[in-house]
């Protein structure tokens, strides 16, 4: 998770969780670590949960099977197939 658009400075795990304001756009990138350029990747399943524990109960999903699941979701450019990055808007 990034804090804009520039994809430059990514939040550190001591930022989380992060407080986010109203009609904010949240700035993402996954990505896969490797230098084998056959690789690549999509984000498949993407989720927000109001703890850092990924099995709450309570959690909002913006992407599944692939596919944005809020119309606020946006991809971006990426620096190559190895990274997606997209945002979705806060509501």
């Amino acid at each position: 998770m990034f804090h804009n658009k520039a994809f430059v400075n990514p939040y550190t795990k001591v930022d989380f969780p992060v407080a986010v304001e109203l009609h904010r756009r949240l700035y993402f990138e996954v990505s896969v670590a490797t230098d084998d350029k056959k690789l690549s990747v999509r984000a498949d399943r993407c989720y927000a949960t109001p703890t850092q524990d990924q099995k709450n109960s309570l959690k909002y999903v913006f992407i599944k099977k692939g596919c944005p699941s809020d119309a606020t979701v946006k991809y971006h450019s990426s620096p190559s197939s190895r990274a997606q990055r997209f945002s979705v808007g806060s509501l």
